[in-house]
């Protein structure tokens, strides 16, 4: 029943953005004239919100499952290091724009796992993103892997606001967030942490966060290494 559930939702949502995004790729390729140097630059920001819009319904679908069993993995071998560096690489913009610091260090311990590249890959951008979201401007992030055998682990912290201990039982918590002023994106919608949980859970790992009030805070991805 929920399959179900999802599927018409995904059919329901997706079919007019794909018309969308079809229309204003038609009007980028000149189908209804040259564009202005302006026209261009809408049909540009057209395209880039598609392209958010439809990763966030993917997002929101991912949580209608409500838990690890379903999502289905396409297992493959991920290298660790590119994947964290790919992600940092994705989230450098958004902190050139706070004029924040992004370190990333890769250990050699750091490795491969058997995993679905695009939802672990996902699942770091996600915390990358709400270390940007709620670290002031000029702040620092970092982003570090390592491991041993039987694990990768993946640790991304910051300088940045922290999260009350009141508030931390409950960060996990679907379309929960902490309120601050400033935050937008999945942050503001408290969609990161939940699909991150989500994802690792099911590699068989598991996310921990530590976080103190004004000092900052720490998450933790375990992942194991997997078999094919």
């Amino acid at each position: 029943m929920k399959t179900d559930f999802v599927a018409n939702m995904s059919y329901e949502l997706r079919t007019p953005l794909t018309s969308i995004g079809g229309f204003a790729e038609l009007l980028g390729g000149g189908y209804a004239g040259e564009l202005s140097a302006k026209g261009s630059d809408y049909v540009s920001a057209i395209l880039e919100s598609v392209e958010r819009l439809s990763k966030l319904i993917n997002d929101v679908l991912d949580l209608t499952t409500g838990d690890t069993r379903g999502v289905a993995l396409e297992k493959e071998r991920v290298d660790i290091g590119g994947l964290c560096r790919a992600a940092a690489e994705t989230a450098r913009p958004r902190a050139a724009e706070k004029a924040q610091k992004l370190d990333v260090e890769i250990a050699s311990g750091a490795g491969h796992v058997f995993g679905d590249a695009r939802r672990l890959r996902e699942s770091i951008e996600h915390v990358l993103q709400n270390a940007i979201a709620y670290t002031d401007r000029k702040g620092r992030i970092s982003l570090s892997a390592d491991g041993d055998k039987k694990q990768a682990v993946i640790r991304i912290s910051d300088n940045g606001s922290g999260i009350d201990a009141d508030d931390l039982p409950r960060v996990f918590d679907r379309f929960d967030r902490v309120a601050e002023a400033g935050v937008r994106g999945e942050a503001a919608l408290g969609l990161g942490l939940p699909l991150t949980q989500q994802f690792i859970e099911a590699h068989g790992g598991t996310v921990e966060l530590e976080s103190e009030k004004g000092k900052g805070t720490t998450v933790i991805l375990t992942i194991p290494r997997g078999t094919r």
